[in-house]
């Protein structure tokens, strides 16, 4: 009962380390996000009013509704004149976009900018860009601007538009970080990825994957690199192809070559978990913005109509991608971790095995120097009988004889079972139980032969009855320190079943319900339970272990081939 409460705990324990990551996570995801959101940062003004000046008199009115307004180039002393009324501002300025014409601005009245010839920084689609700052107080006062084409004329109105030049420089920002952040994060994951295949080839249990994974990263990164602001720092071939949409797919086919590479069912099992609480967390995020009107849910919506109404997967594959590489570069990272963790227990199982192989070499070397003595003793006394029966003296051979068979009585070993070596673990744990005061009791019906190694056996059998005496030699009543071994075919099974006095408390571990060792040094020991579940679950089985105040059971059923 006491296990089975401790498993649920540690199935508890795992859920709710788990539930927290990913509230850790989305977290962060959301925190970050805050520095790539842009803002804009231009407000654009409507002219309220056009009219054709013809010698400083109007002449008629322009209608501003009509998309196909034009501005024809217009003779000495005459213009357009435009008026606006400028909403609120805060330590803004005008931009205008305009192409062939002379310009004087006016706020209510007062000259703010005159010129012949158009500012050279050029805009978008060929026009120039002036930019004009404003006083303060701009706010409420009327915008009015006198433009005369020249020849060629103006063909489009001029464009004007307000700019906060600090939203600017935030804008251009969070520009900056809306591919940085991911290409840092990117950028980490590669280094992680590189990392751990290193660490498994030195450690002999290279994972052939991880290349595919780490090329996966790294033309992520320079895809969003050379989308961003790559023309700015890269050589201009460089920026237009790591920009192409066909170096954009050299990430997704990448990782998918992973995928097929990656056949472990562990990896599956764990990517299905992370995406399944991914997905929910998203759509609890989803929920909350869509009642607030926040930005997630307006991002999202757009992203669905992309792909929806106008078939562009751009975003989504970026999206999912860059998602998929960070989550499988996690995975790979805790299944290195515990690839290196296995190896690090396997060496240490198979030291362990060589300290139990060598310590029954000097067992079965301190038996034959036994063996030997007895020998020699057994030729002293055949020699004393035959001096007693030479000489006639038949009562003191009797006395001798009774003395001999007392003698072979109590130093001869127990015999358990027909198994050679079940019976030498048996006979070898019986003598130590003795040694250390343990009541060793045995029920044991085996044949010769189990049809299992004997290194699975010795494994199983060994470490359960070195723990077993290793607790019960902890009680302090040595009335109480027993320990009852049954084992049995059944049906095809090997039923093995032990139970054992113990001092307690024992110490839980969380994540397997398993008791942990109590020796002073737990990294070098621990590994009994770890080498017995494995041969249990080698043999389609469970290794099966609770405990009551004072009694431990462990038991299993090894499924025989």
């Amino acid at each position: 009962m006491c296990s089975h409460m401790a498993v649920q705990r540690g199935r508890v324990l795992k859920w709710g380390i788990v539930f927290l990551a990913a509230l850790v996570c989305a977290g962060l995801f959301a925190f970050l996000s805050l520095f790539g959101r842009v803002s804009s940062s231009v407000t654009y003004l409507e002219w309220e009013s056009a009219m054709f000046m013809a010698n400083g008199e109007p002449q008629h009115a322009l209608d501003l509704s009509d998309p196909a307004l034009t501005l024809h180039p217009a003779g000495e002393g005459d213009f357009y004149r435009f008026t606006a009324v400028l909403p609120e501002t805060s330590d803004e300025q005008l931009l205008l976009e305009v192409s062939g014409a002379e310009m004087i601005l006016r706020l209510d009245g007062a000259e703010l900018y005159r010129s012949a010839a158009p500012s050279q920084i050029t805009g978008a689609s060929g026009l120039s860009q002036i930019e004009i700052p404003l006083p303060s107080g701009a706010a409420g006062r009327t915008l009015e601007l006198d433009c005369r084409p020249l020849e060629g004329g103006m063909g489009l109105l001029p464009l004007p538009r307000l700019e906060n030049p600090v939203r600017a420089g935030q804008s251009d920002m969070a520009y900056a970080n809306y591919y940085g952040i991911p290409a840092g994060m990117l950028g980490m994951a590669f280094i992680l990825v590189c990392f751990l295949f290193a660490a498994r080839l030195l450690a002999g249990t290279p994972d052939w994957t991880l290349p595919a994974l780490a090329v996966a990263i790294a033309s992520a990164v320079l895809h969003a690199l050379g989308l961003g602001f790559g023309v700015l720092f890269l050589p201009e071939s460089a920026a237009r192809v790591l920009g192409t949409s066909l170096f954009g797919a050299v990430s997704p086919a990448a990782f998918l070559i992973y995928l097929l590479l990656n056949r472990r069912l562990a990896f599956w099992r764990r990517l299905g978990i992370l995406s399944c609480i991914s997905a929910a967390t998203l759509a609890g995020a989803w929920l909350i913005s869509l009642s607030r009107s926040g930005c997630l849910a307006a991002y999202l919506s757009g992203l669905a109509i992309e792909v929806l109404q106008y078939g562009i997967y751009n975003n989504l594959v970026y999206w999912l991608t860059l998602y998929f590489i960070i989550t499988s570069s996690l995975i790979a990272a805790y299944g290195s971790v515990e690839a290196l963790s296995n190896a690090r227990a396997d060496a240490r199982a198979l030291s362990f095995r060589a300290e139990l192989a060598e310590k029954s070499y000097h067992s079965l070397e301190s038996h034959n120097r036994e063996t030997a003595r007895l020998r020699h003793e057994m030729r002293n006394q055949i020699a004393a009988l035959s001096l007693l029966y030479r000489k006639g003296d038949f009562e003191s051979l009797g006395d001798y004889l009774t003395q001999l068979v007392q003698l072979q009585a109590a130093s001869s070993q127990v015999y358990f079972v027909q198994n050679f070596v079940v019976n030498g673990i048996l006979q070898d744990a019986a003598a130590r139980a003795a040694a250390a005061q343990i009541r060793f009791e045995v029920h044991a019906s085996l044949p010769e032969s189990l049809g299992i190694p004997d290194g699975d056996l010795c494994s199983l059998l060994m470490n359960l009855l070195d723990n077993a005496i290793e607790a019960a030699s902890r009680v302090p009543d040595a009335d109480k320190r027993f320990i009852l071994f049954r084992c049995h075919l059944r049906n095809g099974f090997l039923a093995i079943h032990c139970e054992n006095s113990y001092k307690g408390p024992l110490t839980i571990n969380p994540s397997t319900g398993w008791p942990a060792t109590q020796k002073p040094k737990s990294a070098d020991h621990g590994f009994g339970i770890r080498q017995m579940n494995a041969v249990a679950e080698k043999y389609h089985s469970l290794l099966d272990i609770s405990f009551t105040g004072d009694v431990f059971t462990v038991q299993t059923a090894l499924k025989l081939p």
